[in-house]
């Protein structure tokens, strides 16, 4: 996901930054990616208005992780938070 940007991304990183300032959801995760995050684990990220919507995340840990205004309709989560 952190791959270097091909020519005919640029187009969806500004539109991704129009909805953020318009206060939408972002979609960083295709489908095919939301079914293999069951079982990763996440530490000090901001996952803030992410599309999280039929994610495969159970058994997905937790550590310092902001989840403000994202979307979990219709996924799978069991998440464990770690201190």
């Amino acid at each position: 996901m952190a791959e270097k940007l091909r020519s005919g991304e640029a187009h969806k990183i500004q539109k991704c930054e129009e909805n953020c300032c318009a206060g939408l959801l972002h979609a960083v995760f295709t489908p095919e990616e939301k079914r293999l995050l069951e079982a990763q684990t996440f530490r000090d990220c901001e996952f803030d208005k992410i599309d999280f919507s039929n994610a495969d995340l159970r058994d997905t840990r937790s550590v310092n992780v902001s989840l403000t205004g994202c979307d979990f309709s219709d996924a799978e989560w069991k998440a464990r938070s770690c201190a």
